[in-house]
């Protein structure tokens, strides 16, 4: 069933749709890091050569709050996707339930051709039968013949 192509089709569509849903998501929520080192001469005095260095980290998480408004930019494409998402795996249940639908009214019209042969079948045998059924009743009745002659005065007739 998961071979027709509309099913594996809509299969498609719905894992494309997901990791549209998951790209979008971590455009709005996106971790961080970033590291860096500084070099510096705070000291510029003659003969002094001292420098200051130092080594900086940050980590972080990027939020874009404006995607938890639906009229914003960001949150009217993070509706459209999930939108889609809900769409396609619906189009895939119907496909799916579509192609189940499918292959049961082929079985079904299988079955019903093999009961029609069937029925054929037993037609035929039943009219060999009646066919041999017929032919040995004319036969009998060309050999066995019998002739009755009454002389009876009102009713003169013969008789087979």
């Amino acid at each position: 069933m998961d071979s027709s192509p509309n099913v594996r089709l809509a299969q498609a569509t719905v894992w494309s749709n997901r990791w549209q849903t998951y790209y979008q998501h971590l455009n709005i929520i996106s971790p961080f890091a970033q590291l860096g080192y500084n070099l510096a001469n705070p000291y510029s005095t003659l003969g002094n050569t001292n420098w200051g260095d130092g080594l900086a980290a940050t980590i972080g998480v990027k939020i874009q709050f404006d995607a938890l408004l639906p009229w914003s930019k960001n949150g009217l494409s993070l509706w459209q996707v999930r939108d889609n998402l809900t769409l396609s795996k619906d189009e895939a249940a119907k496909n799916r339930v579509q192609a189940h639908i499918d292959i049961t009214n082929a079985v079904n019209s299988v079955n019903n051709t093999q009961n029609n042969i069937r029925s054929l079948r037993l037609a035929y045998t039943l009219s060999e039968e009646n066919l041999s059924l017929a032919i040995t009743g004319y036969h009998r009745g060309v050999k066995d013949f019998c002739l009755l002659y009454t002389s009876d005065a009102a009713d003169d007739r013969i008789s087979v």
